[in-house]
C-alpha cells in the first residue's frame, strides 16, 4: 500500500507538471489515494509525498473535491449516517429506547445493538471507530494542505478550510459521545498518531470548540448552494451550541443558539409536512445526494415495507406522544406487520423512498428546531423562564399542542427532553446521547426488558481490541468490557 501511494504520487505531479492529465484526473487520483485506500486509522500512513502542500490543495477546483471526499466519507460511514440503510440512527436507536428490532434477518450486529449486547470486537464498535478516524485522518490533511497552499482566491480557501476544521470536531464530538476519553488528533503524521493516547473529556471539548471557534471564523455566512449540502458559519455556531450543552456551558449554548435563530437564512417551517423536504427553511445543514434524482435511503430504512421492517417505535416512544401531538400522524404511520398480524408503528419523516424523479428529501443533521429547544434548556438552567417557555412553546404549537404547563426550572427542563424526545426522534441518536448526558440512561435502559445485557457501564462503547492491541497507549478500556 505505501509503495503503491508514493509511486502513483511521484506520477501525478509528473504528469501535471508536464500537462499529460486534466486537473480533474489529478484530483481524481488524489481522492482515490487518499481516501479509498485508508483502514483503520492506526494503519494510516501519510508520505510525505502527499503532505501538506499536496497538489491537490494548490487549486480551488481539487481542494473542494477533497473536501467532497470528506463529506463522502461521512455520508458511508457507520459513525454519522442515516444515508445508507444501516446507521446512527437506526444503531443507537436500537440501542436506546427508540426502537425496537422487529426482524433478525439482518444478523447478529443488529441484535446485539438491540439488547446492549457489545463487546470490543464487535462490528459496530470497531467500524464506527476507524472510519471516523478515517475522516479525521481526511481533515488533519485538508488542514494541513490549506494551511501551506498558495491558492490566491482567500476567502474560498478560508471557507474550505473552515469547512474541514468543522469537520475534524464534528467527527470527534461523535467519538467523545461514544467512547469517551479518546485521541484528539491534530496531524496527519502516522508515526505520531499510531501511538496517541487518549485525551481526557474535557480537554476534548476544549479542543471541539477551539476548532469550531476556528470555523465560525473562517466560514462565510452564506452556503455555496441552494441546498445548504455545506456547512457554513451558521453550521458551526449551530454545533457550538449542541457541544455548550454537553459541558453544560449555558450562556455560551444560548449566545450561539441565539445567532443561529436570529440569521434570516433560516425561518421557521410552520408546516410539519415540510420540515424533512430538501427546501425547507428551518435546514441548517444536510447530506448531498451523490445520485442524480435519489432521496436520502432514510425513510427506506425506517420503513421499508410490512414484510421486511426491521425496526419499529418502541412501546415506550409509541406512548410517549402527547394526545393532540399532529407529529404522531404527520411524522409515524402505523403499518400491519403480516409475520404476525399486529400494528407497528414506524418513523415516517423522510416519506419519498430513496429513488424518485427528483431528489426532493435530504438527510438532516441540523435544522432550526433543535436550536430552539436548545436555547429553551439553556435559558431554563439560567432561570430564564419566560424566555425558556416561548421557545418550547414555538415547538409545541406547530405540532398543534398547547403552552406548556411547566412554571419551574425543574418542571422545564423536564417538559424539554420530552420536547426533544419527540422532536428530534429518530435523528442521529440524539435521544442517547440526551439519557447519558442527563444521568438517566440507566434508570430508563434497566426498566426495559428486551435489553437483556444491559448494564450501567454500557453508556460508553468498549474501544476496539485491535486497536488496544496496536497501540498500548490507548489503556485502559472502559469500564465493563
Amino acid at each position: 500500500m505505501k509503495i503503491y501511494i508514493q509511486i502513483t504520487d511521484r506520477l501525478i505531479t509528473f504528469f501535471k507538471t508536464q500537462k499529460l492529465i486534466s486537473t480533474k484526473m489529478v484530483s481524481l487520483f488524489c481522492l482515490v489515494i487518499t481516501f479509498s485506500c485508508q483502514d483503520d486509522f492506526v494503519d494510516i500512513d501519510t508520505p510525505p509525498q502527499l503532505a501538506a502542500g499536496d497538489v491537490i490543495f494548490e487549486s480551488i477546483t481539487t481542494a473542494n473535491t477533497a473536501l467532497s471526499g470528506i463529506y463522502t466519507l461521512m455520508k458511508s460511514s457507520e459513525s454519522f449516517v442515516d444515508d445508507n440503510f444501516f446507521g446512527t440512527s437506526i444503531f443507537l436507536g436500537l440501542y436506546s429506547d427508540e426502537l425496537r428490532l422487529d426482524n433478525e434477518a439482518f444478523g447478529t450486529p443488529v441484535i446485539n445493538q438491540s439488547k446492549n449486547d457489545l463487546n470490543p470486537e464487535s462490528d459496530v464498535v470497531v467500524n464506527t471507530w476507524s472510519e471516523s478516524y478515517n475522516i479525521i485522518q481526511a481533515s488533519n490533511r485538508a488542514i494541513e494542505g490549506l494551511m501551506s497552499s498558495s491558492i490566491p482566491d482567500s476567502d474560498a480557501r478560508n471557507q474550505l478550510l473552515g469547512e474541514a476544521y468543522f469537520c475534524r470536531a464534528y467527527t470527534h464530538f461523535h467519538l467523545v459521545k461514544l467512547y469517551g476519553d479518546v485521541p484528539y488528533l491534530k496531524s496527519s503524521n502516522f508515526e505520531e498518531n499510531a501511538l496517541a493516547s487518549r485525551t481526557p473529556i474535557a480537554d476534548i471539548y476544549d479542543n471541539i470548540i477551539e476548532d469550531l471557534l476556528l470555523a465560525k471564523n473562517l466560514m462565510q455566512n452564506n452556503y455555496n448552494d441552494s441546498n445548504r449540502v455545506r456547512p457554513n458559519k451558521g453550521t458551526a455556531s449551530a454545533l457550538l451550541a449542541r457541544a455548550y450543552i454537553f459541558m453544560e456551558e449555558w450562556v455560551n449554548a444560548e449566545i450561539e443558539s441565539s445567532l443561529v435563530i436570529n440569521n434570516p437564512l433560516y425561518v421557521w417551517e410552520s408546516n410539519l409536512n415540510n420540515v424533512f423536504l430538501s427546501n425547507s427553511t428551518g435546514t441548517i445543514w444536510q447530506f448531498d445526494e451523490t445520485v442524480v434524482n435519489r432521496n436520502t435511503p432514510h425513510g427506506v430504512a425506517f420503513n421499508l415495507s410490512p414484510f421486511l421492517v426491521t425496526n419499529s417505535l418502541s412501546l415506550e416512544t409509541v406512548a410517549a406522544f402527547e394526545p393532540g401531538d399532529s407529529r404522531r400522524s404527520t411524522w409515524t404511520v402505523d403499518i400491519l406487520d403480516f409475520a404476525t398480524f399486529t400494528t407497528k408503528t414506524n418513523l415516517f419523516k423522510y416519506k419519498s423512498g430513496s429513488v424518485q424523479d427528483a431528489t426532493i428529501e435530504r438527510y438532516k443533521l441540523f435544522r432550526l428546531a433543535e436550536q430552539y429547544l436548545i436555547r429553551a434548556e439553556a435559558r431554563a438552567q439560567l432561570n430564564n423562564i419566560s424566555g425558556s417557555q416561548d421557545d418550547l412553546n414555538l415547538v409545541r404549537s406547530r405540532a398543534s399542542l398547547g403552552e406548556t404547563p411547566a412554571r419551574t426550572r425543574k418542571a422545564l427542563l423536564t417538559a424539554i427532553m420530552q420536547e426533544r424526545r419527540i422532536e428530534l426522534l429518530g435523528e442521529s441518536g440524539q435521544r442517547w446521547f440526551d439519557l447519558v448526558r442527563t444521568g438517566q440512561a440507566d434508570d430508563v435502559m434497566s426498566a426495559i426488558p428486551s435489553h437483556t445485557d444491559w448494564e450501567a457501564t454500557d453508556v460508553l462503547y468498549p474501544l476496539p481490541q485491535s486497536d488496544l492491541l496496536l497501540n498500548p497507549n490507548l489503556e485502559p478500556q472502559n469500564p465493563g468490557y
